[in-house]
C-alpha cells in the first residue's frame, strides 16, 4: 500500500485574457505545506474508489474517468482506492487537480508505470487555463506558468474546468518559497463559483484591454518574482496592491460578495502583510513573517471581527511536490 498526499496551492492571478502575447493565460502561485488530500492505494483484484461521499457530483465523475483513462492506458492492473481526506471544494485550493493528479499519480506509483508528467496531465484533463496547480503538484514551491500558445485555444477564454488542456503550461519560473513566510489563510463564507457560474464570469469580464494585460505581466514579473526570489515581503504587498487594481484579479475582486471584500480590504490594512484572493475566490490569504506576532494577532482581531469568516490555519509554502509514503 502507499499513501500519497497532494497539496493545494494558492493562485496569485492569470496574465493575459486580453490577447496582447503570443500566449494566453500564465500565471502564478504558491504551494502550501497543508490541508493535503490524502489517497491510499493498494493492489487489488478489482479497481473501486472510496471516501469521495463529501465530493460534488462533478469532482466524482471527474475522478472516475480519471481512473479510466488510466486503466487504459495500464492495462491489466485494478487498485483499491480510498480518499481519506475532506478536501474544500471552490473556495480557491486548486482542489480538483490535486485530486485528479494525486489518484494518477498513485496509480502510477503503485503499478510502477513510470509515466510522465506530460502524461499524467493529459490524463487528469486539466490545465486548459492555468498550469500553475500542475506544475506546483510535481516541483512544489513557487510557480510561475507561460500559459498556452494563442493558436493553440479557442477565441473565448474560459477556466480550467471547461477549457480544452493541449500542453502542460511551461514553467516560467520556479522559486523556493522564503521559509520565513507563513500563509494565513481565511475563509468567508459566501457563495462559491463553480460550473456554469465561472465559465459566464469568464465570458462577461474578457477580453481585456491590452495596457492591463502589459501591466499585470509587469507587475508579476517585475515585482511579485523578484520579491519572492529576494524574500522581499513588502514588495510582495505593493505588488499584489496593484495587481488587484488591474487586469483579471481586479474582476474576480469586484465580483466577490461585499463580506469578501470589506475583509480583504481590512487585512490590507495590516501594514506588514500581503494579501491576495486566491483563484476566483472566495478564499484570501496573508502572507506575514513568522517574527511578526503583532500582524499575526491584527489577522485573527479581523477574523472575530467578521463572523461569517472562517480561519482555516497558518502554514508554510511547500517547496516540494506531491509525497509519497510506503505503507
Amino acid at each position: 500500500m502507499i499513501i500519497l498526499r497532494a497539496y493545494p496551492r494558492l493562485h496569485i492571478g492569470l496574465l493575459d485574457l486580453g490577447s496582447a502575447t503570443p500566449r494566453r493565460y500564465g500565471g502564478a502561485g504558491f504551494l502550501i505545506d497543508g490541508l493535503p488530500i490524502q489517497f491510499e492505494i493498494t493492489r487489488s483484484f478489482r479497481t473501486s474508489i472510496h471516501g469521495t461521499e463529501q465530493l460534488d457530483p462533478n469532482a466524482k465523475s471527474q475522478l472516475s474517468r480519471a481512473i479510466e483513462r488510466f486503466r487504459s492506458l495500464v492495462p491489466d492492473f485494478d487498485a483499491d482506492i480510498t480518499l481519506t481526506s475532506k478536501p474544500l471544494q471552490h473556495v480557491g485550493l486548486g482542489t480538483k487537480t490535486a485530486l485528479l493528479l494525486g489518484v494518477l499519480k498513485g496509480l502510477d506509483c503503485i503499478a510502477n508505470s513510470q509515466l510522465d508528467n506530460i502524461t499524467l496531465q493529459r490524463l487528469s484533463g486539466r490545465g486548459g487555463t492555468s498550469g500553475v496547480g500542475l506544475n506546483a503538484f510535481f516541483v512544489g514551491g513557487f510557480v510561475a506558468d507561460l500559459g498556452q500558445q494563442a493558436d493553440c485555444t479557442t477565441g473565448t477564454h474560459a477556466p480550467s474546468s471547461a477549457a480544452e488542456p493541449r500542453d502542460l503550461p511551461p514553467i516560467g519560473c520556479k522559486l523556493n518559497i522564503p521559509t520565513s513566510w507563513n500563509f494565513h489563510l481565511i475563509l468567508p463564507g459566501e457563495t462559491r463559483f463553480s460550473g456554469p457560474q465561472e465559465v459566464a464570469f469568464f465570458k462577461a469580464a474578457t477580453p481585456l484591454p491590452k495596457p492591463e494585460v502589459f501591466e499585470t505581466i509587469a507587475t508579476m514579473y517585475h515585482g511579485i518574482v523578484p520579491a519572492v526570489l529576494e524574500g522581499q515581503l513588502l514588495q510582495l504587498r505593493q505588488s499584489l496592491i496593484r495587481l488587484h487594481q488591474i487586469g483579471f484579479k481586479a474582476r474576480e475582486l469586484s465580483a466577490q460578495s461585499d463580506l469578501v471584500r470589506r475583509s480583504y480590504k481590512a487585512l490590507q490594512c495590516i501594514p506588514n502583510c500581503a494579501v491576495g484572493l486566491s483563484s476566483i475566490g472566495p478564499l484570501l490569504y496573508v502572507v506575514a513573517d513568522e517574527s511578526d506576532s503583532e500582524s499575526d494577532c491584527s489577522i485573527m482581531q479581523i477574523c472575530e471581527s467578521f463572523p461569517s469568516l472562517t480561519y482555516l490555519g497558518r502554514v508554510k509554502g511547500r517547496n516540494e511536490g506531491f509525497e509519497v509514503v510506503h505503507a
